[in-house]
């Protein structure tokens, strides 16, 4: 199985030593067959290219701000990513520590797109973190009717097929057209996947992924997620090198 691993950067210079720490956790575990490349902002480039040498980076316009770098892991079926198996997201404050080559025999659907919960709690998705808070009751009720729960979009998977081509072209076009408040890319995943209700829960789960590390504990055989303070990308390396430090 062909796997396609890929990461995003931009306007901020400060995730450069966190993407050095997810993608060496990564090249850990990836086998030769699968692939990794960086979406990267044309300003970063150089910088990036001298720590991680063996990469394949593809330079992008500079982000004018952290939401539209976010918005750029949107743009990958701009590149041919046809002829891979599973092409799979990795957010750059995450370390790998388990055998990833193990999930994609696992991603199957043609239609779906793998995420992991963050939480249970139904109110959250009348948070913007989740939402554009426009839901109706008649959304909301959907939701609950069907157990849609929020997920976290700095990891997910899915099959590069037409019609996963179209839903991600269908999410860029409806972020273009929005003029109300959001909070990065997150917003419109989740509206856009849950109200379709077509997202799979099945393979990253807690058995595997970790978001909101508590410290000094060892999460070895999981995916460990360094998430919240979003832009703040030195807070997460400090926590990215502390983790490291300890049981790397």
């Amino acid at each position: 199985m062909k796997t396609l691993y890929y990461f995003t950067i931009g306007y901020s210079i400060t995730y450069i030593p966190c993407l050095n720490y997810a993608i060496k956790s990564l090249l850990k575990y990836k086998h030769e067959d699968s692939d990794i490349i960086v979406l990267i902002d044309e300003s970063l480039l150089e910088i990036a290219r001298n720590s991680l040498p063996s990469v394949t980076f593809i330079s992008c316009p500079d982000s004018l701000t952290p939401e539209e770098a976010s918005m750029r892991k949107l743009t990958i079926f701009d590149y041919s990513i046809e002829h891979y198996d599973v092409v799979m997201f990795i957010d750059s404050d995450i370390i790998i520590q388990m055998d990833i080559e193990t999930l994609p025999p696992l991603i199957t659907a043609p239609d779906q797109l793998y995420v992991s919960t963050e939480s249970t709690d139904f109110t959250c998705h009348t948070h913007l973190n989740w939402s554009l808070c426009t839901y109706t009751e008649e959304n909301l009720q959907f939701i609950k009717d069907n157990k849609i729960m929020i997920f976290n979009a700095g990891l997910f998977a899915f099959r590069p097929t037409h019609i996963m081509k179209t839903h991600f072209s269908n999410l860029r076009e409806m972020i273009k057209n929005h003029t109300g408040l959001f909070f990065y890319e997150q917003s419109f995943m989740n509206v856009y996947f849950n109200l379709l209700n077509i997202t799979n829960r099945d393979v990253f789960t807690d058995a595997n992924y970790k978001l909101f590390p508590l410290r000094n504990i060892n999460y070895e055989g999981k995916i460990i997620h360094f998430c919240g303070e979003a832009g703040v990308g030195k807070t997460k390396y400090d926590k990215m090198k502390i983790y490291s430090e300890m049981f790397l």
